[in-house]
């Protein structure tokens, strides 16, 4: 078990030379599972971050084989030295008094009820439920829009990005944590690709102004539109490459979302200049700024209050929170573009 984290540690965040000693010391001593410790997310000396660690791997040593496993731990894959870390980072945190840490990249909480990070897990969960409850009136709805592929592929990759977030903050494993990170920039990019396609309906829309209801749209529509796709679908799959076989760096995972994120808001800005009708205009003002609102919070990284609820949680809760709006917009330019179109007018009678 302990030669397995061996090969995972990075000690690379550790800048001075006495930290680097002092874990080197911990390795010796076969402490080497609270490597993962990030000097540069604690407040204090370098002596307090020692006493940390030192807590931490003391802990662990006298209650990893005490430690009970029971039919959730087995579901999830979770270690005795799983459950000891989390208990022992936790007391440790609280015994010594500091603010927090990160390790292995996670701000340190109190595990409940078997979740890691309760409240971001549920409220993934709750995400999940409440998108799954639009399926069937976005299929409806959707029916003869130009864009209804698109949706439906942001539909797939929301309720795939919201469950892996669920299992990740309920539990931490190398599936889990490339689950959530893939499908949540996969999330963000087709976000990006569907805001980018409807920017590019409307630009032949301003062209065919005059156009007569029910005129095909012209084919270098389709072929513009496609290059687009393929465009996006390949940057996401050298994304994924890259993570997986070059470097998995935090960073850059983070450059991309918010390359991605600020595309998005430019698309959404562009798409209020041509909109007229107010409720669709006051539906894409309520989810950019709750976008933002919650990618503030992201960007703020501060460590959990109470040891429960930190930044990212926030960051869950906004976009929680942009879920109807978001279906709300959704919806009302599905009808624009299927009237715009005079495409299946049964499914109106249906609303």
């Amino acid at each position: 078990m302990l030669i397995h984290h061996i090969i995972i540690l990075r000690i690379s965040v550790f800048k001075t030379n006495k930290t680097l000693e002092y874990l080197k010391s911990i390795y010796n001593n076969k402490l080497t599972p609270f490597m993962p410790f990030d000097r540069l997310f604690m407040r204090g000396s370098d002596d307090q971050f020692n006493s940390l660690v030192s807590c931490s791997g003391g802990c662990v040593d006298e209650i990893v084989e005490e430690i009970k496993l029971n039919f959730v731990d087995r579901i999830l894959n979770r270690t005795k030295l799983d459950k000891a870390v989390l208990l022992c980072n936790y007391n440790c945190i609280k015994q010594l008094k500091y603010n927090n840490c990160k390790y292995n990249g996670r701000w340190i909480f109190m595990s409940l009820l078997g979740f890691t990070e309760l409240l971001s897990s549920g409220c993934a969960l709750l995400k999940f439920i409440i998108n799954l409850s639009y399926y069937k009136k976005l299929v409806r709805i959707s029916r003869g829009s130009p864009l209804r592929v698109d949706y439906l592929i942001h539909y797939g990759a929301m309720s795939l990005a919201f469950i892996s977030s669920f299992l990740f903050h309920l539990h931490e494993t190398v599936l889990t944590r490339n689950m959530d990170y893939f499908t949540a920039v996969f999330t963000i990019a087709m976000s990006a690709l569907v805001t980018t396609q409807r920017n590019i309906l409307i630009l032949i829309s301003i062209n065919k102004k005059n156009r007569q209801s029910g005129t095909e749209l012209p084919k270098c529509y389709y072929v513009l539109k496609q290059t687009v796709r393929i465009i996006f679908v390949t940057g996401y799959v050298y994304h994924v490459y890259r993570m997986l076989y070059i470097d998995f760096n935090y960073k850059y995972n983070m450059v991309v979302c918010g390359i991605l994120l600020c595309l998005i808001q430019l698309n959404y800005l562009i798409t209020t200049v041509y909109y007229k009708n107010k409720h669709i205009k006051d539906k894409i003002v309520t989810l950019t700024n709750l976008i933002i609102i919650s990618g503030v919070f992201e960007l703020s990284d501060f460590p959990p209050l109470f040891y429960l609820m930190d930044s990212h949680f926030l960051w869950h809760a906004g976009l929680l929170l942009s879920i109807k709006p978001f279906y709300k917009f959704t919806f009302l330019e599905a009808k624009l573009y299927r009237k715009m179109f005079n495409r299946t007018k049964e499914t109106d009678k249906r609303k």
